[in-house]
């Protein structure tokens, strides 16, 4: 498929794009870290977006080789992407980062769609530093609901992500795939409203009006992957924002999401993420809060 160039496929895919976008701030921290620190591998079911000052950084991508990320560089890493950081150095260093989601269509993180580079230059570094710091204060300025805290969150997080993607290239094969997403995006809506459920194949077929053969090659076209292994991601990243944002019992987490037996869960969740789900839920809240004698760092 090509790129749109009528003004009437643009204004379509800008329609699109622009009544499916969500922009929403999670939480974000400003802390020091005591030197030397590690992250271990992981993978967060939103974008982390970070600066570290006071040291040079070691970032690896699961499968690659170990990036450096000099003293005031950015890091930006998508949903679900597996990632360490290694802190290098002795003494003090400040991490000030946030969690946000950045998607379209119910959940396709743009940060991943449109190729966004893990480390950034130091003026956008700077100026994510900068936001994350300003976010981080005004989202723990007051317990109360505030509207207008709310709003200043909202706007906030909105222009970092204008300043993220204000300096990254034009992606024109990014935006050549939403098409493609918006063919099977009832399929994705079903499956990510009844993830507790039996999901069949031949179900998510009907929805979208194909054959199951013709569904496959359609929805591996759009998301890379076949239909059950979407199913199969979507739960577990469901089930990491439950581990993360409530105290439920892992067996819980599992039935919610889909997983009839608990055991078969762990399994999956450790083999996908390295680690156990109640690893998991102590591993990311350590990291943070900023422990400074275990994981540290965003």
């Amino acid at each position: 498929m090509t790129t749109p160039h009528s003004a009437k496929d643009r204004d379509w895919l800008e329609c699109a794009l622009r009544e499916s976008l969500h922009v929403e701030y999670v939480e974000g921290r400003v802390y020091e870290i005591t030197l030397p620190s590690v992250v271990p591998m992981r993978s967060l079911p939103y974008c982390m977006v970070a600066q570290v000052s006071g040291c040079p950084v070691e970032l690896e991508i699961k499968g690659h080789r170990p990036v450096p990320v000099a003293d005031g560089e950015g890091m930006l890493i998508g949903t679900g992407i597996q990632h360490s950081i290694q802190f290098v150095g002795t003494g003090q260093a400040v991490s000030r980062f946030a969690h946000i989601r950045v998607n379209i269509m119910g959940g396709i993180d743009l940060f991943r769609l449109f190729g966004v580079p893990h480390v950034t230059s130091p003026e956008l570094g700077e100026m994510v530093g900068a936001t994350c710091a300003r976010l981080a204060a005004l989202h723990g300025s007051v317990a109360a609901p505030s509207l207008n805290r709310i709003l200043k969150v909202r706007a906030l997080t909105e222009l970092l992500v204008n300043d993220i993607f204000e300096q990254i290239p034009a992606n024109a094969a990014a935006l050549e795939v939403v098409p493609r997403i918006l063919r099977v995006l009832p399929c994705i809506d079903h499956i990510r409203a009844h993830l507790g459920e039996d999901i069949t194949c031949g179900a998510l077929a009907s929805l979208a009006s194909l054959s199951l053969t013709r569904f496959h090659e359609v929805f591996k076209g759009a998301l890379g992957v076949s239909p059950m292994e979407f199913v199969t991601q979507e739960r577990l990243r469901a089930a990491q924002d439950l581990l993360l944002s409530t105290a439920l019992p892992i067996g819980e987490i599992a039935q919610r999401v889909g997983f009839r037996d608990p055991f078969h869960f762990t399994r999956q969740f450790h083999a996908r993420n390295g680690v156990s789900p109640s690893g998991y839920r102590k591993q990311i809240r350590e990291s943070v809060a900023g422990v400074s004698d275990g994981p540290g760092g965003g």
